[in-house]
């Protein structure tokens, strides 16, 4: 008997957001019926990330348990996807892969009876409909290119004001640290008809908040068109909605994409740069490509756009702690670059040796993993501080939110916040208010 209750969990990033909504599409399409309650579901799938180690553990914890909880008179179906499953840079091979799906089932206790690459999603209901048959098939890649994968039109969940929109996927930049080439394949950038069609379709669905995705999002290009160009395009669109991109790479960002940011009212300020080490050593041992010299200088042309227009931008970046080799002096650098830079927030995570990379292949993690908290419980201390400073700076602020639920939502930096006296019927609305709070805790926000 084919099982027709589906329950996704989604893990990880944005771009994980946009394959569970793809999978939606291809299971409700063929008969499957989503469930909101995992309890009633008879079948799980897993969208997983690779990014961490703490990541895929939490995911295989979560399969084994609830294997473990329904027991053989409530069985359930498991299905892993994602970027746990492929290990493979090209499409044509498929070795690690085959390793790393070995792995999993010994590390999942052969928990997991579906292993399918994102890839190869469209196959999800025959795989399905073999009730748990596809374990014993070997991982295979059947498609030259995702392009078919990317044209499957994402469900957009009602809950949520923001729509996620791939403009590419996989990577070939080969971060020593990073997995993402191996789990997402080789780079692949969409058409910008097919990427304004989803744009269209996520507005038509009542989204006001369009960020664009990619591994590298400004390596994007197509028939000659930059990724400065599509920006435009997507923000000529009618309608009132804001426009932002999740994760740019410093040596791709240009001074003309800055300029646009702070120019066009449909672009949210904000800009996510990560940084990952303030060390010129590390980062030529990460393969990032860029030096400090030249990411300060990019900061530079930030600053003297927020002194000209007197708009601030609302800057993110993140940070490896602990890579292989890191000294103490060289942590230091980074200490001191973030005083220097005073980001408005900024991502944390000590290294976490990956499989199949790089780094795991040449460089021994000799960091002990205490010491990788103790120099992250110093950078949260530091970036905390920072982060309290700029939030009271902006007491008393006139600022415009959107309304994301009755409580929360964003102001036009992308910026999360608490927001006050909301109105009825006030859900991604574009509104106006004064900042009432700002600290340790946030922002707070009063609408008029």
């Amino acid at each position: 008997m084919k099982a027709q209750f589906y329950y996704i969990k989604t893990y990880g990033c944005q771009m994980n957001i946009t394959d569970s909504n793809r999978i939606r599409t291809i299971l409700d399409n063929a008969g499957f019926t989503e469930t909101k309650s995992v309890e009633d579901t008879d079948i799980f799938i897993a969208v997983s990330c690779s990014v961490r180690e703490r990541a895929e553990a939490k995911t295989l914890n979560h399969i084994r348990d609830l294997k473990r909880s329904r027991g053989k008179n409530k069985p359930v179906l498991t299905v892993l996807t994602g970027c746990m499953v492929r290990r493979d840079h090209k499409n044509s091979v498929c070795k690690n892969t085959q390793e790393n799906v070995r792995n999993l089932k010994q590390k999942s206790g052969n928990s997991i009876d579906i292993y399918i690459d994102l890839r190869d999603i469209k196959r999800l209901p025959q795989k399905l409909s073999k009730l748990g048959k596809g374990s014993d098939s070997p991982i295979t890649i059947n498609e030259r290119t995702p392009s078919s994968y990317l044209q499957l039109q994402q469900k957009h969940t009602p809950d949520g004001i923001e729509a996620y929109i791939p403009i590419m996927t996989g990577c070939s930049q080969f971060c020593t640290y990073c997995i993402v080439p191996f789990s997402r394949g080789e780079e692949f950038c969409r058409t910008k008809k097919a990427i304004i069609a989803d744009v269209e379709t996520a507005l038509s669905s009542g989204k006001k908040i369009i960020v664009l995705l990619g591994q590298i999002v400004d390596k994007w290009s197509q028939d000659g068109k930059t990724f400065l160009d599509l920006l435009k395009s997507v923000c000529r669109i009618d309608g009132e909605f804001f426009v932002t991109f999740l994760s740019p790479h410093p040596s791709f960002i240009t001074n003309e994409i800055i300029d646009y940011i702070f120019k066009e009212p449909k672009m949210l300020k904000y800009l996510g740069l990560p940084l990952q080490a303030g060390s010129n050593r590390i980062l030529k041992k990460m393969n990032r490509t860029y030096t400090t010299r030249k990411y300060l200088k990019l900061i530079d042309y930030i600053r003297s756009k927020e002194m000209n227009t007197g708009k601030l931008l609302y800057l993110t970046t993140d940070i490896i702690v602990g890579f292989p080799s890191e000294t103490k002096n060289e942590f230091n650098e980074t200490v001191e670059i973030l005083n220097q830079i005073q980001f408005n927030k900024v991502f944390l995570a000590y290294y976490s040796e990956r499989p199949f990379s790089i780094a795991a292949k040449v460089f021994p993690d000799d960091i002990p993993l205490a010491e990788k908290k103790k120099r992250k419980q110093i950078l949260i201390e530091v970036t905390d501080k920072i982060f309290e400073s700029k939030n009271k700076a902006l007491l008393g602020k006139e600022v415009t939110v959107i309304a994301k639920t009755q409580k929360i939502g964003f102001m036009d930096t992308y910026q999360f916040v608490e927001i006050l006296n909301l109105p009825p019927n006030s859900i991604g609305k574009v509104l106006k208010g004064k900042i009432t709070y700002g600290g340790r805790y946030g922002i707070r926000v009063k609408v008029f």
